[in-house]
């Protein structure tokens, strides 16, 4: 089984609007607002994404310009499996919080590495009919 960077990375920042402001300056745009203003997505044509995520400092798990590196794969359990068995650091369980499988990790030097499964077939929103 093997990985395939997804094109994004997550970064901990103590300021968002400061953050935003700087990757701007570097020349990557906002290419999505999270629904409750705290979230945003900046990237470049290139397909670099830049997430950053609003930590407090205070015993949260991604602290001040930490990053998390993000790859799909193909099967999020197996390769869980296998990286146990590698004797991989893992930070947390295979859970689905967001739909997809997902897994986070450190590699030998502590850089944080989040694995999603990708899906089979691209993701659709549900039909009106569908909906609840």
């Amino acid at each position: 089984m093997g990985v395939e960077f997804a094109g994004y990375f997550h970064l901990g920042c103590s300021d968002l609007a400061r953050t935003t402001i700087f990757y701007e300056k570097l020349g990557l745009r906002v290419m999505d607002e999270g629904d409750e203003g705290g979230e945003l997505l900046l990237g470049d044509s290139g397909g670099l994404r830049v997430w950053p995520l609003p930590v407090s400092g205070e015993g949260a798990d991604l602290r001040f310009g930490e990053a998390v590196v993000v790859f799909y794969c193909e099967d999020v359990l197996s390769e869980h499996k296998r990286l146990i068995a590698d004797g991989a650091e893992i930070l947390s369980e295979p859970s689905r919080p967001y739909g997809p499988w997902e897994l986070h990790l450190r590699d030998p030097d502590g850089l944080w590495i989040m694995l999603i499964e990708r899906p089979l077939e691209p993701l659709k929103p549900p039909l009106p009919t569908e909906m609840p």
